[in-house]
């Protein structure tokens, strides 16, 4: 039995202990995490992404009612949310459902022409980390309730759908990348996603004698809390000054040529530099593309190295323990890249490591860091999955 159905026996046992058995088993779905390989921060500035979709995710449960209630429970929270359809609450302060609550709001349920749903969550996927679990709960939630309740939206209305949860409802002003990489993700490829045009090239992932690790510093960040808003309001600021002198709708549309030229007329330094790694990825992300279509891993570590660089130096969403674990990385055998992945401030690292040198790397790179740390890093295989699905 594959790691679905394992979790499907689970998940089945949970339900029907939280829930009435009835003859009317539960629909279960899965939506996976996400991994970037390169593009951070480019989703909400107009340029390309290279992410791809796990193999772990969130699992949901689900039924419909025959009254109007909203019943939700998570197999890793003991807090149980409860509401009447037409009297749905607004955020509540750091629980767990304000990303399904926030779904059902832009789903508009009603109870005029809604039943009540019960639904129990679980997930093998870590939370806080960096690897999407917010759209992850996120998009099972939309996909499973556009199913059982008939919405009829399209797979990219509802990656837009997500996004504005996120955005209006949690409070990040995340860009599209992470609801969309979790529903047209595709087995072992990444997803060459232009994000202000809203097109995608799936590119088949071959490293040949080396594999991706997530290394996880095992600190946690809640990025409505923290200067993530602040990056997006000075990429904005930033794209006021570049609009003055070149033809531009957002940052990603200069090119590293033009930006250059009029880089020295930024007011703000910060915003300068903001805009600087925007410019330079969106052409790292191209490139690394084509390094992957290719088969040319060295070209790519060295756009993940140069990619990490940047957003240490000029977006500045590093911190003492992410460069702990990049340093202890990049110093342990058969590590050829190593970067931040996900929106910084803590969370994980993506490492391009040798296959035949994994364990003395991980083995080693545990031991730089803890001594730098006094923390103990978790390791993750880089399984690339697919996207959200009905698996029963």
């Amino acid at each position: 039995m594959d790691q679905h159905g394992v979790a499907w026996t689970e998940l089945k046992n949970q339900f029907f202990s939280r829930y009435a058995t009835s003859s009317t088993l539960p629909d279960v779905f899965f939506a996976p995490g996400r991994i970037n390989i390169l593009g951070e921060h480019l989703d909400y500035n107009g340029g390309y992404v290279l992410p791809c979709a796990l193999g772990l995710g969130t699992f949901l449960a689900i039924r419909r009612r025959k009254d109007k209630r909203v019943i939700m429970a998570s197999a890793g929270y003991n807090e149980i949310f409860e509401s009447e359809l037409g009297h749905l609450p607004g955020k509540s302060s750091n629980y767990w459902w304000n990303y399904p609550l926030g779904v059902m709001h832009e789903l508009h349920l009603n109870e005029s022409d809604n039943q009540g749903v019960e639904m129990q969550f679980a997930s093998n996927l870590p939370t806080g980390v960096g690897l999407s679990s917010s759209a992850s709960i996120e998009v099972v939630t939309a996909f499973a309730m556009n199913k059982i309740l008939e919405k009829a939206l399209s797979l990219q209305e509802l990656a837009l759908l997500c996004r504005r949860a996120e955005n209006d409802f949690v409070g990040v002003q995340c860009g599209i990348m992470d609801q969309y990489a979790v529903i047209f993700g595709k087995k072992d490829h990444a997803i060459f996603f232009d994000t202000k045009h809203l097109v995608h090239e799936l590119v088949p992932v071959h490293l040949g004698d080396y594999l991706f690790l997530i290394l996880d510093t095992n600190t946690r960040r809640q990025l409505e809390s923290t200067a993530f808003n602040e990056r997006y309001q000075e990429c904005r600021a930033a794209l006021k000054t570049m609009q003055r002198l070149l033809n531009v709708q957002e940052i990603a549309d200069a090119s590293p040529e033009a930006f250059e030229e009029m880089e020295n007329w930024f007011p703000d330094e910060s915003a300068r530099k903001r805009a600087r790694h925007i410019v330079f990825e969106n052409e790292r992300v191209k490139q690394g593309a084509a390094a992957l279509r290719d088969g040319k891993v060295e070209e790519l570590a060295g756009l993940m190295n140069a990619s990490h660089e940047s957003a240490r130096d000029n977006y500045e969403i590093s911190c003492f323990e992410l460069e702990a674990l990049i340093g202890a990385a990049l110093a342990s055998p058969g590590c050829l890249a190593a970067r931040i992945s996900g929106a910084g401030f803590g969370g994980c690292t993506l490492n391009l490591v040798n296959k035949m040198k994994a364990d003395e790397f991980m083995q080693e790179t545990r031991s730089r860091y803890r001594k730098a740390t006094g923390i103990t890093a978790m390791f993750y295989p880089v399984e690339i999955g697919s996207g959200v699905s009905m698996i029963k």
